[in-house]
């Protein structure tokens, strides 16, 4: 048996459509009445299972023109339903002919039972077939069946109305979707007007489109971008800023409504210059606004007249809250950029500055603290030169640059100029534009000549006087800012507070050396014999010293040492020192002491420490024959092998109690003979070529 499925609800139908074959029935579909009518006509069903509520005809309607239709009424009719369950819907059911009016849900058992026992009837001619309403029926029921009829009717129309709003809706939706998925693909405001722009000409049914961003320090809005915009258009749009007292709607704009004008020609809401200028039909405004406040605006027109239809509006206003969230996401994401950049150089900057304390405050010498600095100050502004001049006076001396020009050792008058400004107020300094300043002044005259363009001027001031000054200088305007002299002040700190620490070390490097040489002619003065001994050690010591190459420390340390070297003999009987003989054995013994002797009197005094290797090994041979420990070839201090030669040298060019000087060529030839044995063979050389300068 033929069996056509009459249900506008896809689901159910296909649900029936693969259920009744598994009985053994051959199944036919429909979606409405309509089309259940014109395919019942063409080919007859044997049983028509039916919906009621189903767009175009409802299943009442089919049932009556079905039991109207001569050929079609013979044919057994059930409603399977869920929307109408009270007992007036089953009765108007049955009375339009109905075999029975089974309701959903349905266990599929008792569905297959209903249907079998209808077609059962049918077959044994229990079912009637009635050709009219039946006759029982007074005319009052026939009359309140076709008024119910009637709402039922309406009722479908209502259906299928909200149907359509919410298949619009729905569509709405979907286009909102897609436009906001595509304004979260970036954090660009560029980015996200492009993406509107590209993708809204398919969902927005407006002939333009103009998006428009609010400028806080214009006061209002400026074209961002839009579609449909012709090139005169959208120059005209770009060259205008539109505020809010420029036209009615956009004061309404800025309160944050959504203003609609239709006919905009002779409308208040807009001027006629401005309707006129970009000949606009109907328009429709929405704000872009978030947290409150408006950001931005958008503006969609039609400019054949067409009516903005409220499915536009609704996407519209979509539009806007996607824009404006996303344009808030794109401003806290730059926001926080910005943030991060400047959080990243101020670290940046302190890097730079620890970087400069430590390379100024790791050596004492005035001269590498100025070099280190004005290397150092590009690192934490951007410059292109930086000086350091000291105060001379009524003059400035250039003593340390960097960077572009070369002014070192030039000297300038305080009188007109930059600098006495600064010494006399000892504050920073900026100067925004060195060709134009007005100010007769030589350096920064020199300083324009060569390219620079702006410059910073940071005193240096110490104990409340200005010493010297920092300056810094681009080649750039507006790559300097009052911003930088901040940084400056506090380069300019360091760099003074490292001066005044060299200046400190100075002073007791001084008193040091002070202390240490009287120390040493006191102990030259024990004995007449070995007066000034120790400053002549020194001073070979130190030519050897140089012509090895050493420098610095190194260099200034072999100076103490040999000043020193016998600073042990303060505990050797003067006896022993002068006697004119041949010393004892147990006298030699008490000689050899003095080495060890020194090294306990210095090592209390942390800043000898590095003099003590010299000290205590002068003494020792090259052979491993010396004392006080017998070291032997490079195991042996450098600073102790060139004391070693140049102790020797002076013994045997000075007098003794027990001899006559020597002389120098026997000295020479006595130290050549030692090579190897006494003297490391590699310095005799070079302490011949020293002998030869002096």
């Amino acid at each position: 048996m033929k069996i056509l499925i009459v249900e506008d609800d896809i689901d159910s139908r296909r649900l029936l459509e693969r259920a009744l074959p598994r009985q053994g029935y051959s199944v036919e579909s429909a979606a409405n009445g309509v089309e259940a009518v014109q395919k019942a006509v063409v080919s007859p069903p044997d049983l028509i299972i039916s919906d009621i509520m189903m767009p175009e005809m409802d299943g009442f309607e089919l049932c009556r023109r079905i039991k109207a239709d001569e050929r079609l009424r013979g044919i057994p009719f059930v409603f399977y339903t869920t929307t109408y369950t009270d007992r007036k819907d089953e009765k108007l059911a049955m009375a339009l002919g109905a075999a029975s009016f089974l309701i959903k849900p349905m266990k599929m058992e008792e569905f297959f039972k209903a249907i079998s026992e209808v077609i059962e009837k049918h077959q044994t001619g229990q079912l009637p077939v009635r050709d009219q309403l039946p006759a029982e029926m007074s005319e009052l029921d026939r009359m309140q069946m076709e008024v119910y009829a009637r709402k039922l009717y309406k009722k479908v129309q209502e259906q299928e109305r909200l149907y359509q709003q919410v298949k619009e809706e729905s569509e709405i939706s979907r286009a909102l979707v897609k436009i906001v998925n595509a304004l979260n693909t970036s954090l660009s405001e560029t980015e996200l007007v492009r993406s509107v722009v590209t993708l809204a000409p398919s969902y927005l049914r407006f002939d333009r489109i103009a998006i428009f961003l609010y400028d806080e320090s214009l006061k209002g809005f400026t074209l961002s971008g839009g579609y449909g915009l012709s090139p005169v258009d959208e120059g005209m749009l770009l060259s205008r800023i539109f505020r809010e007292r420029d036209f009615p709607a956009m004061s309404s704009l800025l309160k944050g409504e959504t203003v609609l004008i239709e006919k905009a020609q002779g409308n208040d809401q807009l001027t006629k210059e401005l309707v006129d200028t970009f000949g606009i039909g109907n328009i429709l405004l929405v704000p872009i606004m978030t947290r409150g406040k408006i950001i931005g605006g958008i503006a969609g027109d039609c400019k054949s007249g067409e009516a903005i239809k409220q499915r536009d509006v609704s996407l519209m206003k979509g539009l806007a809250d996607g824009m404006a969230i996303a344009l808030q996401n794109s401003r806290l994401y730059m926001e926080s950029l910005e943030r991060l950049m400047e959080l990243s150089g101020k670290i940046e900057t302190i890097k730079a500055m620890a970087m400069l304390d430590r390379e100024i405050l790791s050596t004492m010498d005035r001269g590498a603290i100025l070099k280190a600095a004005v290397t150092m100050v590009s690192r934490i502004i951007p410059c292109e030169r930086a000086a350091i001049l000291f105060r001379e006076g009524e003059n400035y001396r250039v003593i340390s640059e960097w960077g572009v020009g070369t002014f070192l050792g030039s000297v300038y008058s305080v009188n007109r100029s930059h600098f006495d400004a600064l010494g006399m107020a000892s504050t920073p300094l900026f100067i925004p534009d060195v060709e134009s300043d007005g100010t007769d002044c030589l350096y920064h005259g020199e300083q324009s000549a060569l390219g620079i363009r702006s410059s910073l001027l940071v005193p240096l001031v110490t104990k409340g006087e200005t010493i010297g000054l920092l300056d810094i200088g681009s080649t750039f305007h507006g790559r300097l800012a009052p911003a930088h002299l901040s940084a400056g002040e506090n380069i300019a700190s360091q760099i003074t507070v490292a001066l005044e620490n060299a200046r400190l070390y100075e002073d007791l490097q001084q008193l040091l050396v002070g202390t240490i040489t009287s120390l040493a002619e006191a102990i030259d003065a024990k004995s007449p014999w070995t007066n000034g001994h120790s400053a002549r050690v020194t001073k070979y010591a130190m030519e050897l010293g140089r012509e090895l190459g050493l420098k610095g420390r190194e260099l200034e340390w072999l100076r103490l040492a040999g000043l020193l070297h016998d600073v042990g003999k303060i505990g050797t009987y003067d006896i022993v020192l002068d006697k004119p003989g041949k010393l004892t054995e147990e006298e030699f013994e008490l000689v050899k002491k003095h080495p060890r002797k020194g090294a306990e009197i210095l090592t209390p005094i942390k800043q000898l420490l590095d003099v003590i290797p010299g000290v205590l090994h002068h003494h020792e041979r090259y052979d491993g024959k010396g004392y006080p420990y017998g070291l032997k070839a490079e195991d042996i201090p450098l600073q102790a092998r060139i004391l070693c030669i140049a102790d020797s040298y002076d013994a045997m060019t000075a007098d003794r109690p027990y001899r006559t000087a020597a002389g120098r060529d026997y000295a020479l030839s006595e130290i050549r003979r030692g090579s190897g044995t006494q003297f490391d063979p590699e310095l005799i050389p070079v302490f011949v070529r020293v002998l030869e300068k002096l």
